[in-house]
């Protein structure tokens, strides 16, 4: 070490400069280092696993991807957000066969790495010791499910079907088609069943042999379809790649049944098999051209309408397109959900045994959670997750939601429900009452947001209004949850009759508060947008639905897009869109004493709510963008370890030299630290703290902006001019002079 310091001593004043910085570089590496191991680096011997078990069926490629697909976005979320627990989150994929035994091998292969928390996969009848297992899809029936399953039973959906077929659409003339093995031939006895509650019955069943050849049996099928004019309806109880040969085939050969199907024609398994198809194989019919034209009309269930989806589910889509570049299905919608559920439980979880910690809380999950991506889940006494099915139907190759919908009535809400059924508004479905509700087709198309106040957090914004519905009722009287002043929709600016389709269209400019929402956004962002439901009408009555097709948004493009390309935001008042959404919820409302929702009796207030929202951030330079807070950290290192060595070199009190050099390092090093420190500091309370809390702390860094070239002005005043012209006059220069410098530089 002596020896190191005399050779240090015998340098120039120059090359010990040198020699200082490289000192602060070297260490500044070797603490970044430490830090990166220590803090920043994620071990993956001690990451967190999902394992997620596929199908193997090239036939069945669609649902796969769906599955990884769902489930890689949440696991990338996790970790870009810093990992779950500080540490990271992985999948682990096996491909099975669809039997029972390669399923349960594909689990247990997965299970043998202790590194894997939890199981996701349609492993409906798997049982699995220990670990927790968790079905994005739908087990055929309740009392042999094992996994904890997303998705009402395929028997549950064959039920709903069967009463939304018979007594809303009205179709007394049904025939099936199903698969010949016992799972189809559940199904199709389940459906039969149900009409025959009703003292109807199907007309004619048609069983597919799985051992034979699948062509000659369609086609025999399809030329008997045709022969017999009294087939009526189709319900297809089959695979969804099985269901998209069949339609093909009918269509092609002239059948106009109309289709029913369960949530597996829901799904792109279905679609982009049925697409295939057309472009590998086009008929010759004028009348079906396009893969649309092929699924139009079709009419099904699924455990999730993205036109009546929440903001987190819209956030999911948005996400999903922006990573994939393809709009997804509920599937891809239920895997994301299914790992963000498996991963909950683990969140702040420091024990040995995760697997029992996600166990635990996936059983202990309360009636009102909200966990779920996809929907508020809780699971039954068959670990089936209580969730509604919607009825959708295509449109082209978009599946919007049916016109009418089935509300399940909550227990605790209008006890006159036998009233309900006798008048026809109430249906007895899979052993639950159940409302018949209008859906309105809501459009939102925002022409201008202006006037922005941050200080009065109001905004104006102009835009147009649109419903289409069947029914005689009043779906334009609203109740704006956000307006500044009430608004009244007066005459509709067009009105139009299509059949018993209404159409109205409205153009609104008024005042609206910002950030509404009861979760701010991060700081320096602002929500802008408005909020809305039915002055009356409950969700037992009356749904708005988004209109993805009036939207333009069915071809996989987002709202973000959407108001980019009508410059909802003129870029000249300095904001810019973050994120954007257009949603559909189930909100609770003050009915302001209203009898209807009020006691034992009443119906609960809970209301169909179209909610716009816009995050909006301004248009400006913000190096957090383009720096990580790792590298923040690395840089805060680098300011501090300069701004310690400077103090070290003023004490040295050797001259002018020193004195400049070791100002010239704190104007270097001093503006970095701030930088550094004050984003992380930032960053830390817009994640933890509250908005009172980061607005004082975002005030006192601007100030200490201002502060500090004043302070390094203040320096080079003291040492480049006071001290100079005390060393040549050999005077003091009065204290006042020195106070009136300081008080026009901090001025």
């Amino acid at each position: 070490m002596s020896g190191i310091m005399e050779r240090y001593s015998g340098l120039s004043r120059r090359d010990r400069f040198f020699a200082i910085i490289g000192m602060i570089v070297l260490l500044s590496v070797l603490f970044s280092l430490v830090a990166r191991v220590s803090i920043f680096r994620q071990d993956d011997s001690k990451a967190y696993r999902v394992g997620l078990v596929v199908p193997k069926d090239p036939a069945l490629a669609r649902v796969a991807e769906s599955l990884t697909a769902g489930a890689q976005l949440y696991i990338d979320s996790v970790n870009a957000a810093g990992g779950l627990n500080g540490q990271p989150l992985q999948l682990a994929v096996e491909s099975s066969d669809s039997s029972q035994t390669a399923l349960s091998r594909a689990a247990k292969a997965l299970v043998e790495d202790e590194r894997v928390v939890a199981l996701v996969g349609p492993l409906g009848t798997t049982s699995m010791e220990g670990i927790a297992v968790v079905n994005p899809s739908a087990p055929l029936e309740a009392e042999r499910n094992q996994a904890f399953s997303l998705t009402p039973t395929l028997l549950q959906q064959t039920r709903f079907l069967a009463n939304y077929s018979l007594n809303v659409l009205g179709k007394r003339v049904v025939s099936i088609v199903a698969m010949g093995d016992s799972d189809g031939a559940l199904k199709a006895d389940t459906f039969s069943a149900t009409y025959e509650s009703f003292k109807t019955k199907t007309n004619y069943r048609w069983d597919i042999n799985p051992a034979q050849d699948l062509d000659s049996q369609l086609d025999a099928i399809v030329t008997e379809v045709r022969e017999r004019v009294d087939t009526g309806a189709l319900f297809l109880a089959l695979a969804p790649e099985v269901a998209a040969e069949f339609v093909k085939k009918m269509r092609d050969q002239g059948g106009r049944n109309a289709v029913l199907g369960l949530s597996g024609l829901a799904s792109d398994a279905f679609r982009k098999n049925l697409a295939e198809l057309v472009k590998t194989a086009p008929g010759s019919s004028p009348s079906y051209r396009t893969v649309g034209d092929y699924l139009d009309g079709i009419t099904l269930t699924s455990p999730l309408m993205f036109d009546t989806a929440n903001e987190q589910i819209q956030d999911f889509k948005n996400g999903y397109i922006d990573a994939t570049a393809t709009a997804p299905d509920w599937l891809s919608a239920h895997a994301f959900s299914a790992v963000k559920l498996a991963t909950d439980g683990l969140v702040g979880y420091n024990g040995t045994d995760a697997r029992k910690a996600v166990l635990n809380y996936l059983r202990e999950l309360p009636l009102s959670s909200e966990n779920s991506a996809t929907s508020p889940s809780y699971f039954d006494g068959n670990k089936i997750a209580r969730k509604s099915n919607f009825i959708g139907v295509y449109s082209g190759e978009t599946l919007v939601s049916a016109p009418t919908q089935l509300q399940p009535i909550i227990d605790g809400g209008n006890k006159n429900y036998i009233a309900e059924f006798r008048a026809g508004r109430v249906l007895f479905v899979n052993d639950r009452f159940m409302y018949k509700t209008n859906v309105v087709y809501t459009g939102i198309q925002v022409d201008e947001i202006s006037n922005i106040d941050l200080e009065l957090q109001t905004a104006d914004i102009d835009f147009s209004l649109w419903f289409r519905f069947k029914g005689d009722f009043q779906p334009q009287d609203l109740n704006f949850a956000n307006s500044v002043e009430p608004i009244l929709l007066g005459e509709p600016e067009l009105e139009k009759q299509q059949g018993d389709m209404t159409y109205r269209l409205y153009r609104v400019k008024s005042r609206f508060y910002m950030n509404f929402q009861q979760k701010a956004p991060p700081y320096g962002q602002h929500l802008i947008g408005l909020s809305f439901s039915h002055n009356q009408l409950n969700k037992d009555n009356l749904q708005y639905v988004v209109d993805l097709l009036g939207l333009g948004l069915a071809s996989g493009k987002t709202f973000e897009s959407v108001l980019n390309e009508s410059r909802a935001v003129n870029p000249a008042l300095g904001w810019n869109i973050d994120r954007a959404w257009i949603s559909q919820d189930i909100k609770n409302r003050n009915i302001l004493g209203n009898p209807n929702y009020v006691g034992n009796g009443g119906s609960r207030p809970d209301f169909s709510t179209i909610e716009t929202g816009i995050i909006l951030k301004k248009n400006e330079f913000a190096i957090k963008n383009f720096v990580s807070a790792e590298y923040f950290a690395y840089f805060a290192i680098f300011g501090f370890l300069g701004a310690v060595f400077a103090i070290g070199m003023d004490g040295r009190k050797k001259g002018g030299f020193w004195n400049f050099h070791s100002w010239m390092l704190r104007l270097v090093s001093w503006p970095v630290l701030l930088l550094a420190a004050g984003n992380l500091a930032l960053d830390f309370s817009a994640q933890n703290l509250s908005v009172y809390y980061t607005d004082i702390l975002a005030t006192l860094y601007a100030c200490l902006w201002w502060i500090m070239p004043a302070r390094l002005t203040g320096l080079a005043v003291e040492r480049f001019v006071w001290q100079p012209l005390e060393r040549h006059t050999g005077r003091m220069i009065p204290n006042v002079i020195r106070a009136f410098g300081a008080i026009v530089i901090y001025a």
